[in-house]
């Protein structure tokens, strides 16, 4: 039967992960980036993207067209053995961890795609394990990712799932995409879609569980990944709806 967290386990700690610590502030929010995060960062290099913005044709993505929908990473390491997903009693054994390959590196459709699908797949990682390496290695500005773990409560209870003494029930997070090519201004990509999150329907912290109320579990938002492919590798800033979502409570 789920019980009480321990009174000397933070509760912010907790919110920190299942809340505007995690989801919101990996994903939500642009507002705080800047331009020259994706290379703006001179007036003569905005002067220029400026000027080639009005021939968009000529930095369209070659590659083939994607399905629209939820993007998935076809890499993983499964080396670790059978995954084990995690339960009430124990936690989760031999997480796939995402790798990206090597055509995550390619100016292309595929190439652009691939750098999103292990954005999603690294966050969903992180929240399984509280292994920040994966993560570290995505496209997202650094902004971006430093504003997760510049999140004291949030690094606290990462570190805990890390060191195994809390756990989520088999968080996902799932990005989807609404059309088949990113749409083009000069050098700059952009591409709608969407963003779920389901953090299960209970945390563990040192063996105790606490149920999450189920109106409070899902993060469900519009997203815009904005792009800029720059010296053989993408930089990916997100922007959307999920800085208002109001993440979890427990």
């Amino acid at each position: 039967m789920p019980t009480r967290l321990p009174h000397h386990i933070s509760r912010r700690a907790a919110l920190g992960v299942l809340g505007a610590g995690s989801a919101t502030v990996v994903v939500g929010c642009a507002p705080a980036v800047k331009p020259a995060d994706l290379g703006q960062g001179s007036s003569s290099s905005a002067s220029s993207s400026s000027s080639s913005a009005s021939s968009s044709s000529a930095s369209t993505l070659p590659g083939n067209s994607k399905n629209t929908g939820d993007v998935k990473l076809e890499k993983y390491d499964t080396s670790a053995g059978e995954h084990q997903p995690a339960t009430r009693t124990e936690k989760p054994k031999n997480v796939p961890k995402p790798l990206l390959s090597d055509k995550a590196k390619e100016k292309t459709i595929d190439g652009l795609y691939e750098n999103i699908a292990y954005i999603a797949a690294s966050m969903q990682y992180l929240f399984q394990t509280g292994d920040m390496e994966p993560f570290e290695k995505c496209a997202l500005v650094s902004s971006e990712k430093s504003s997760l773990s510049s999140n004291t409560d949030a690094s606290e209870m990462l570190k805990m799932i890390k060191e195994g003494n809390a756990w989520l029930d088999n968080p996902t997070v799932v990005f989807s995409l609404n059309t088949s090519t990113p749409s083009s201004s000069g050098n700059f990509y952009s591409w709608d879609g969407t963003m779920k999150m389901n953090m299960g329907s209970y945390i563990v912290v040192n063996s105790m569980s606490k149920d999450v109320d189920s109106s409070k579990q899902h993060v469900d938002t519009d997203i815009t990944f904005e792009a800029l492919y720059s010296g053989s590798s993408w930089t990916i800033r997100s922007s959307g709806g999920a800085a208002g979502s109001g993440g979890f409570s427990i």
